[in-house]
């Protein structure tokens, strides 16, 4: 999407009915995990559904047919995956993401509080969240873990890197520096888990 050129999306039609999205972050958080988890199976599509469409529109599902469900909760998912920080290349490549936001609440929270906004006191649009977070001041925590995260995903700690970078995720905490991905670790390449083998603490 490009923002110069195009609007934010405020609106998505149902049934011949504009409705106004939703669109504090929260709101949007809150539909993300439903969706994994229905994508995890640990929550049924349709229960996905229900949440999604009350919590970013405000519409009750059960009013609605199947396909017009379905149809609604792929315009919603469309409009979280457009402000979404995955990289284009990161998603061809199949790779797990750098930040949680559940997982990296707190430290997202900080991030902000060090840019002077507070987000219990303010409603910050979904887009405007996601635009904000890639303004992080590099000295913060969260930045300085996603770098090494980073390091561990593409497998780039040299050998001379190697013992400070391990000193700093002892530090950390190795439940704070791994990414969360579905893949059980065998799963995995060997050359991978040997890899993490070595790094974990």
């Amino acid at each position: 999407m490009n923002r110069l050129i195009e609007r934010q999306q405020t609106h998505i039609v149902v049934n011949d009915t504009e409705y106004p999205i939703k669109s504090d972050f929260r709101n949007a958080i809150i539909t993300w995990r439903a969706l994994e988890a229905a994508n995890n199976k640990e929550l049924s599509p349709l229960a996905a559904s229900f949440v999604a469409l009350d919590v970013m529109l405000g519409i009750e599902a059960d009013d609605l047919d199947i396909k017009t469900i379905e149809q609604t909760l792929k315009e919603i998912s469309e409009y979280l995956h457009k402000y979404s920080r995955i990289s284009d290349k990161d998603k061809k490549d199949n790779k797990p993401p750098l930040l949680d936001l559940m997982q990296d609440g707190q430290l997202i929270y900080d991030g902000f509080q060090k840019m002077g906004i507070d987000l219990d006191m303010q409603e910050v649009s979904y887009p405007r969240f996601m635009s904000l977070l890639r303004e992080l001041p590099a000295e913060c925590s969260l930045c300085r873990i996603i770098y090494l995260r980073q390091l561990v995903r593409d497998g780039k700690i040299n050998k001379k890197e190697y013992k400070a970078e391990k000193e700093e995720c002892n530090r950390i905490g190795w439940d704070i520096i791994k990414i969360k991905n579905n893949k059980k670790e065998e799963e995995h390449s060997e050359e991978y888990n040997n890899f993490i083998k070595k790094f974990k603490c």
